[in-house]
């Protein structure tokens, strides 16, 4: 799992300079991997449990 900054241009209610997070989990079987994007305003370990 990591997690990369997205700046935020078109935001509802933010500033184009706000800062998100795009988050990478990989995992599964391997002859089936998933990757899972996960766009979230935070980076916080709670956003990972989720």
């Amino acid at each position: 799992m990591d997690e990369t900054t997205v700046q935020v241009l078109k935001e509802s209610g933010e500033k184009a300079q706000s800062k998100f997070y795009l988050w990478l989990q990989r995992g599964g079987p391997p002859a089936q991997p998933v990757a899972l994007y996960h766009y979230d305003p935070g980076r916080g370990a709670g956003v990972a449990k989720r």
